[in-house]
């Protein structure tokens, strides 16, 4: 499991986001994210194969994090499990999942058609 830069702002998480693999993803983010210059972080989720209940927490810290420092933290292709999973949470709107293209996220969350 590894956050992998992916350019200035671009990260993409190999392998998996449960409750074994989140505490190293959590040590490894803030020296990632470190210097982060721009208003949007995008995290790549293509390789994550299998996540859980643990992976979704740490996506909503992500987004907190980004929050209070004014970067606006977006994932980007999330395996259909981790879909699922933030559906039934209710949490889909937060992490951007299921927004119609070109919409980006105001402050407070809510998505807005641009």
């Amino acid at each position: 499991m590894e956050l992998l830069r992916d350019g200035k702002s671009r990260f993409r998480v190999d392998g998996d986001l449960t409750f074994e693999t989140v505490p190293e993803l959590w040590h490894q983010a803030p020296a990632r994210f470190a210097g982060i210059t721009g208003d949007t972080l995008t995290v790549d989720l293509t390789a994550v194969r299998r996540a859980d209940s643990a992976g979704l927490a740490l996506l909503v810290a992500w987004v907190r994090w980004g929050r209070q420092r004014g970067v606006r933290v977006r994932f980007t292709r999330p395996p259909k499990s981790l879909q699922a999973l933030a559906a039934a949470a209710g949490l889909q709107s937060l992490l951007g999942f299921g927004e119609a293209p070109g919409a980006r996220r105001r402050s407070h969350g809510e998505p807005v058609v641009t």
